[in-house]
């Protein structure tokens, strides 16, 4: 599933790339010039024989922190499915997939469904990292942000729904829409569509019994 994929991709390499920054600095700090190009021109004639050894090592440090960042373990995917009936806002649910995932240690869990009224088709996403922060993780940048632009492009803004914080944007140059609810520090349920506007978006979003997710923590 494309949301499984990305999420793991994102936490994988914003972690990896954070332990060879640290390594990095760690390394260079202290050090004159002279001391770096000596030290450069070993590390050069060493490379080939240590590169197994620090991948492995890299990898290593990268799954210890992605044990360190999940709080707990994600629910079910199929919990999460059960908050996407067969018919929501008027819209009918023509497919649904769901998926409990993890690579090294970390786990992620996404329920996906497909509703379409006539012609119109909409997507909805509810995706449960098992407590790490998804604005750092890049899922919900949105949710430590204020933001409220728009243009003859569209919009975008953060804003609150029912109390929790939402995004919401249209590009009216591709038609696509979307709303998205970071709920309970925790979950995010997304709606997004090439046919309904924001203010439908909304009104399908708040269909769904998301007050059902506290006890899913």
């Amino acid at each position: 599933m494309k949301i499984v994929q990305q999420v793991l991709l994102l936490l994988f390499f914003s972690i990896f790339t954070a332990c060879g920054s640290d390594d990095s600095q760690n390394n260079s700090s202290g050090n004159s010039y002279a001391e770096e190009q000596s030290e450069r021109s070993s590390s050069e004639q060493n490379n080939l024989k240590d590169t197994p050894k620090n991948m492995e090592e890299a990898l290593r440090q990268v799954k210890d922190q992605m044990k360190d960042l999940q709080q707990s373990e994600p629910v079910n995917f199929r919990e999460l499915q059960a908050l996407l009936p067969e018919s929501l806002a008027g819209y009918e649910r023509t497919s649904k997939e769901g998926q409990t995932a993890g690579a090294m240690g970390f786990k992620v869990s996404t329920a996906e469904a497909t509703y379409k009224d006539g012609n119109k088709k909409v997507e909805i996403d509810i995706v449960d990292m098992g407590g790490i922060n998804m604005a750092s993780m890049g899922m919900a940048s949105w949710a430590s942000l204020e933001i409220d632009k728009e243009d003859e492009n569209g919009f975008e803004r953060t804003t609150t729904i029912h109390g929790n914080k939402a995004y919401e944007k249209q590009n009216n140059r591709t038609g696509e829409s979307e709303v998205a609810l970071l709920l309970y520090d925790r979950f995010v349920v997304k709606s997004s569509s090439y046919d309904a506007g924001v203010k439908e978006l909304r009104s399908i979003v708040t269909a769904i019994k998301t007050e059902k997710l506290k006890g899913l923590k």
